[in-house]
């Protein structure tokens, strides 16, 4: 018998790729996405995980909680890439109208005042 089972990834920094600052964006931490970005964390770096960015993780996540419009918009002054997309090419709009959730309505009404696009 093989003990070769697959195994849930658990997301944290230092793992896949995955700074400090995608971690409090998966989270839902906005204190946190707040002091990586004004500690200079490259706001659009991708994971290697999914090859996601700090923004793509806030609208995967949206279903969890957190105040996720505003670190939307957080990472937007900081110059996180509305466009950006996963290596499987989903965009933002596509992650948070997946969420099934309020607050994933919430962002893809933001995002698309943003100017987003699927």
């Amino acid at each position: 018998m093989s003990d070769d089972k697959p195994t849930l990834f658990r997301p944290g920094p230092g793992k896949r790729g995955m700074t400090e600052l995608h971690y409090a964006a998966y989270c839902g931490n906005g204190d946190e996405l707040v002091r990586c970005l004004r500690a200079g964390m490259d706001p659009n770096q991708k994971d290697e995980y999914r090859g996601y960015t700090p923004l793509l993780w806030v609208m995967d996540m949206a279903a969890t909680g957190g105040p996720r419009v505003e670190m939307l918009h957080t990472l937007i002054r900081h110059g996180a890439d509305l466009h950006a997309r996963s290596r499987d090419g989903l965009s933002a709009l596509t992650l948070a109208r997946e969420a099934g959730s309020q607050t994933g309505d919430e962002l893809a009404k933001t995002l698309i005042a943003l100017g987003a696009t699927e």
